[in-house]
């Protein structure tokens, strides 16, 4: 009984000082932040549904911050953006694997950022996933048939299969997933 007065004293003292109620929550948590991480996972899962509910609502009521928010995210992290949208592509085609954006950092670190067919150097704007075999020549969407391209050489490959494209425009392909010296096909 003494919990309860005790419960409804402070639930009265917090509906009428909102402010120092707030602080006083602040204060806790940053004293205590590891019980605090674990008091919200466990509200969290316990009103999942309802903040899921909360936020599409949000979200359908202010589509131009949710375009604004998605953007800048994206913006942000491009080579995620990527590797999702290689994933939906391949998904489409039903090809196999896949890779994620840190796979793909590493593969540009291998190459030292620069391109597998002309050596043009590249940056995280500029850099492409070129597919060694291309998906609709039933190559596959994991890291090892991924090269590093520019935007001229991935569109100028386009779906062609490497040594004819490399016969075609006479050039050399190097770099980590292909052939170290690969020669244009005679």
């Amino acid at each position: 009984m003494n919990r309860e007065k005790n419960n409804a004293s402070t639930a009265r003292w917090a509906a009428a000082n909102p402010e120092r109620k707030k602080e006083a929550d602040a204060r806790w948590a940053a004293e205590h932040p590891e019980k605090a991480k674990a008091k919200g996972a466990k509200w969290y899962t316990e009103h999942s549904e309802k903040v899921k509910i909360a936020a599409a609502k949000w979200a359908a009521e202010h589509p131009e911050k949710v375009k604004a928010i998605k953007s800048k995210w994206s913006k942000t992290h491009p080579l995620v953006v990527r590797a999702q949208n290689s994933r939906r592509n391949a998904r489409k085609r039903s090809a196999i694997g896949s890779y994620t954006a840190s796979e793909f950092r590493v593969l540009c670190d291998e190459s030292s950022w620069q391109c597998s067919y002309c050596a043009a150097v590249l940056d995280i704007k500029t850099v492409q996933a070129d597919h060694v075999v291309p998906l609709s020549r039933g190559g596959s969407n994991y890291i090892k048939n991924i090269a590093v391209a520019c935007k001229p050489c991935n569109a100028s490959k386009n779906n062609t299969p490497l040594p004819v494209w490399l016969s075609r425009t006479g050039r050399t392909a190097f770099g980590p997933n292909l052939l170290s010296n690969t020669q244009p096909s005679q």
